[in-house]
């Protein structure tokens, strides 16, 4: 009798085949966060008496408490489910499992579930390990920070693996489906960026913090703290919440989670209804693939779009906006 929505004997095969990849990223990712508390006691350390003073060491902000793992959401979650439905780039394997026992709902669940069992633990584990060190070695840090971050990371990292399960169901090839899973992640969130943007040029009296769940980028954990990232090395004033505030930000972690399982379930529908056949191409047909390349199209325009509202943008940039954009869409080959 076929399993409908989960099988447990998939599941578990599925957790020995990324085994592997979750035991090299639990360990970097622990040992990396435990290594970081240690140079932080031994640098502490006053050359002259030898002693602590910890009373004067100010506790690590959020964002600073095991900051590996943000390469474990987005780099590991990427490569775990590209390597649970690794058989969708191959013709033959694709229609091998297609043809195996139970619906195509239980092979997407199972295999989606065993790779958030292994990001789950890794999160779970790192987390746990830098908090036992710090209260080892005696270092302020603050305990409240580890229920946020540890659901603030499981719900990111459950909104990227539905990105990720998007990208593979929908395309055939793994460059494609990274493409894909980068435009389901960012594309609706960078578009409500730039009008949470534009709004405040036109309206002085609306700041970003006051536009609500859409206008506000700090509630989409990913694209959040991409932003926030890129404002701390680059300066780009993309958002105006810091990343250890996003953190803390328990409308920001429920509105990622639920956005989160809305993509998976999406990703399982999408894994439903997909054509064996389309294993090695880049899209299903000509006109989806006309669709990625506006969609990769979309933000170069929409940066243009907004530069002008702000009149900050020139002949001659309208210029280089224009060739860019139709030299991605001509040039470039899913």
């Amino acid at each position: 009798m076929k399993r409908t929505f989960f099988s447990g004997g998939l599941y578990r095969d599925a957790l020995r085949q990324l085994k592997a990849f979750g035991i090299v990223f639990g360990v970097i990712s622990a040992a990396i966060s435990v290594a970081i508390v240690i140079i932080a006691y031994y640098s502490s350390i006053d050359p002259v008496s030898g002693q602590i003073n910890f009373a004067r060491i100010p506790p690590p902000s959020a964002a600073l408490v095991a900051p590996v793992l943000l390469g474990i959401v987005f780099a590991g979650t990427l490569m775990l489910i590209f390597r649970a439905f690794s058989f969708l780039t191959s013709r033959a394997a694709s229609d091998l499992w297609h043809s195996l026992p139970g619906t195509r709902v239980s092979t997407a669940v199972s295999l989606v579930a065993a790779a958030l069992t292994w990001l789950y633990s890794i999160i779970t584990v790192t987390l746990l390990l830098t908090w036992a060190t710090y209260a080892i070695t005696g270092l302020p840090f603050n305990a409240l920070y580890v229920p946020y971050l540890l659901l603030g990371y499981s719900a990111a990292a459950t909104l990227v693996a539905g990105a990720a399960l998007v990208g593979v169901s929908v395309t055939g090839t793994a460059f494609s489906a990274f493409i894909v899973m980068g435009l389901t992640l960012y594309l609706p969130r960078f578009v409500l960026l730039i009008y949470a943007h534009i709004v405040p040029v036109v309206a002085p009296v609306v700041y970003m913090s006051d536009m609500g769940l859409l206008g506000n980028p700090a509630f989409h954990l990913p694209s959040a703290l991409t932003f926030a990232l890129f404002d701390r090395l680059f300066g780009m004033g993309l958002i105006n919440t810091g990343m250890s505030e996003l953190f803390v930000l328990k409308g920001g972690i429920a509105y990622t989670a639920a956005l989160g399982a809305i993509t998976l379930l999406l990703g399982v529908l999408l894994y439903r209804v997909r054509r064996s056949e389309i294993a090695g191409n880049s899209a299903p047909n000509r006109p989806m693939q006309h669709i990625f390349r506006c969609a990769l199209t979309l933000p170069i325009l929409l940066i243009g779009a907004g530069m002008g509202l702000a009149r900050e943008l020139n002949p001659s940039a309208k210029i280089v906006i224009l060739v860019l954009s139709m030299t991605v869409y001509f040039c470039y080959e899913l």
